[in-house]
């Protein structure tokens, strides 16, 4: 079951990368919104998020923040009651993250929201996989104590959708318009 469930998330995660969609502002890696990246070159040693390879990294970096988060926050063993408004928060946030990015990805061209699809697959086929794995071993502490829980718990593996707003409008079309997209 747990390998199926990281299989899974793996998939859909990837699913991100088969879409389209974004304009707007740049989002640091930890969650923020800070516009001030925007206009910055890449010789200046911050990124330009419409340069499709660094958006893609950008992408790649928040989920990787979001499940080291979501790593230290399993890690603390609160009971599911205490946890619970824990996950929607982080869920929240990063739903927010991953918006802004999609904002910019809505400016890009189709061959660049392709690039931008190919920096992100390729860097999610190079990640470690240890957190991940790790993760899902701690959602699963949860699974018969809350099933619940332990579902929204994996539904933040899917998030990377919401920086792609065609793919958001497909899968999940009321979370888009709740959204506004």
């Amino acid at each position: 079951m747990k390998t199926l469930m990281l299989a899974l998330a793996l998939i859909i995660s990837l699913a991100f990368t088969t879409g389209c969609g974004g304009e707007g502002d740049a989002t640091e890696s930890n969650g923020n919104t800070d516009t001030s990246q925007n206009s910055e070159s890449a010789d200046s040693g911050e990124i330009s998020l419409t340069d499709p390879d660094e958006f893609g990294q950008a992408v790649f970096v928040v989920n990787e923040e979001l499940f080291a988060e979501l790593h230290e926050t399993l890690s603390q063993g609160l009971p599911a009651a205490e946890l619970a408004p824990v996950i929607t928060e982080i869920k929240e946030r990063y739903i927010t993250s991953y918006v802004e990015l999609g904002r910019i990805r809505e400016g890009m061209s189709d061959a660049e929201k392709e690039a931008a699809n190919s920096a992100i697959r390729s860097a999610l086929y190079d990640r470690d996989m240890d957190t991940y794995r790790a993760v899902n071993d701690m959602t699963e502490v949860y699974r018969d104590e809350n099933n619940e829980l332990a579902n929204e718990i994996v539904s933040l593996s899917i998030l990377m959708q919401y920086a792609d707003f065609e793919l958001l409008r497909s899968q999940e079309p009321a979370e888009a318009e709740r959204l506004g997209l």
